[in-house]
């Protein structure tokens, strides 16, 4: 059985994780994080057991008792505020420096960085003489003042061996488990609060704010790097079949989405038509809802983008473009895209 690494603090608690068949080769299991189940709801004098989300909803719209009970806060109390509600956060990385800088730049960044949950897929070779963990402990022993060190409870890191890698997919569903970003991202101060507010001026519980990040030119080697929201963002409306047939799929490729300033005359998130898999911010119900297939592998990032737009639509939720930018990712000063590998992945073990 082939078994994949988490350095946390529930690393040990065997009761929080199940095993899955690779989906490229069946006879091999993976330990993985058990999907998030939630309590049944009160019924009569039934006694209560556990179940995932889908088991109640039956391929049904979600109700708004279902809904009631899913995510969690920082407050104690019965009620919930909506600006008390934690913030779940996946990272996708590819074993090198930049994990952990990301890491700290969405905790600094934040402007309450104790409701951040953030969980890692790290791929990776823990024999490989290149290998960098995504969190040091030894650098927390040396210096435990890092923000990193100090919500390092908030922080879970799945290290997936390389030769186990099945694609994104596959990996964003193990992200999931542990309830999408790539390292390589920069937050703006105050992140946390404006996507809050941004969703919440849609006046809808099953929207999802998405869009392609936009660019900003800034040193890998930066941490707590102070950048400003900006008014431009892209907005997805252009989808068109590329390539040839038998080859032909749709797509919505970012050179044929317009980057702009939302018009004045306009003050909520607009609705749109597509999903984007660099950003998506939604209620937690939408990953718990309309999760990653980890038997699927193989796709690039185009037709992940319509496969989920169209499962997501499907299941009742909306797009829409934030009012402005708040997350972008990284150039270095050569003007090259750091840390993508957008490239899709064979499912063979």
């Amino acid at each position: 059985m082939a078994q994949a690494t988490q350095y946390n603090q529930k690393a040990n608690d065997k009761s929080l994780f199940t095993l899955i068949s690779h989906p490229g080769n069946p006879s091999i299991h993976i330990s993985v994080p058990q999907f998030y189940a939630v309590t049944t709801i009160s019924n009569g004098d039934s006694p209560p057991t556990t179940k995932l989300l889908r088991d109640y909803t039956s391929g049904k719209l979600l109700t708004p008792d279902l809904v009631s009970i899913v995510g969690s806060s920082t407050s104690s109390g019965k009620e919930i505020d909506y600006s008390q509600r934690t913030i779940f956060v996946s990272i996708l990385s590819n074993n090198n420096q930049l994990c952990s800088v990301t890491i700290s730049n969405i905790l600094s960044t934040a402007s309450r960085p104790d409701r951040i949950r953030i969980a890692v897929v790290d791929k990776t070779n823990i024999e490989s003489p290149d290998y960098v963990p995504c969190f040091d402990v030894q650098s927390c022993e040396l210096d435990p003042d890092q923000i990193i060190c100090q919500l390092r409870d908030n922080i879970d890191v799945y290290e997936l061996e390389s030769d186990l890698d099945a694609g994104t997919i596959f990996k964003r569903n193990i992200a999931n488990r542990m309830v999408g970003y790539d390292i390589a991202i920069g937050f703006s101060r105050g992140w946390d609060d404006e996507l809050i507010e941004q969703f919440e001026a849609t006046s809808n519980e099953m929207a999802i704010l998405t869009t392609y990040l936009s660019d900003a030119t800034i040193y890998q080697t930066k941490v707590n790097n102070d950048m400003e929201a900006r008014p431009e963002r892209y907005t997805l409306c252009h989808a068109s079949f590329e390539g040839v047939r038998p080859n032909r799929h749709l797509m919505h490729l970012r050179k044929n989405q317009l980057e702009q300033v939302q018009s004045l005359s306009r003050k909520n998130p607009q609705l749109q038509p597509l999903w984007s898999s660099e950003f998506s911010f939604s209620r937690g119900h939408f990953i718990l809802n309309v999760p990653y297939d980890s038997n699927i592998c193989g796709l690039d990032e185009q037709e992940e983008e319509i496969s989920m737009a169209l499962r997501a639509f499907t299941h009742g939720y909306d797009f829409y473009t934030p009012t402005k930018s708040v997350i972008f990712r990284y150039r270095d000063g050569g003007n090259t895209l750091i840390g993508s590998d957008s490239k899709p992945k064979e499912c063979d073990a």
